[in-house]
């Protein structure tokens, strides 16, 4: 026998409500579970951090004691401090302004207007192009020209602080007052002057009464 149409279709769409309810009620139960075993699951606990220096009872005490550092004599530590303030020593302002003076009687006879090696030198004292960019280079600045070598004011400002700049231990040897090796440095800024220009320099100083 052969239900109605109508029938049929109530029944259709029953059996659709009724799977659609399941469907439902299987995700709430599968969503209440996830819930409930997050919240019964335990928190974990950081453990606290290890120390980074092992407590001072994980050492044994040392068998045999540490030596006793040796006493420093005073002369010993006064020895030192000498030795370190010489290599740190330049000579006084005074002695290089003496030099000076000798060395613009030793190089051109305090004649401003002198030329020497070829043209190279000029000015009382004699200077090169090349001494005048090196004066250039200590001073960090571009404060002179070649021109100024024909200026007594200015050479004499050049050697200063040529002379003053090299005028160290290192250049001079142990004996920073040593004003003849000082006047060595306007031949050779690297302290190798020739012993025949140390002998004018020491000759002009005695003459001039600086020494």
């Amino acid at each position: 026998m052969k239900l109605p149409t109508d029938a049929r279709d109530e029944q259709r769409e029953s059996a659709a409500e009724t799977f659609l309810t399941a469907l439902i009620v299987l995700a709430l139960a599968y969503i209440a579970g996830t819930l409930l075993c997050q919240w019964l699951q335990p928190i974990p606990v950081t453990p606290p951090p290890r120390p980074l220096v092992a407590p001072a009872e994980a050492y044994p005490p040392l068998s045999v004691p540490l030596p006793t550092p040796a006493p420093v004599a005073d002369e010993e530590i006064a020895r030192v401090c000498r030795k370190i303030q010489q290599k740190e020593a330049q000579v006084k302002p005074e002695n290089v302004e003496k030099v000076i003076t000798a060395l613009c009687g030793l190089e051109s006879d305090n004649n401003p207007n002198a030329v020497g090696d070829g043209g190279r030198a000029v000015g009382i004292l004699q200077i090169w192009p090349i001494m005048v960019k090196e004066a250039n280079r200590i001073a960090g600045r571009r404060q002179w020209e070649t021109a100024h070598r024909w200026n007594p004011d200015s050479s004499v400002s050049m050697a200063r602080t040529v002379l003053t700049h090299y005028a160290k231990v290192k250049r001079l040897g142990d004996t920073p007052g040593d004003m003849v090796r000082l006047g060595g440095l306007w031949n050779r800024p690297d302290g190798r002057a020739p012993a025949v220009y140390l002998a004018k320099v020491e000759r002009q100083l005695n003459m001039e009464g600086t020494r």
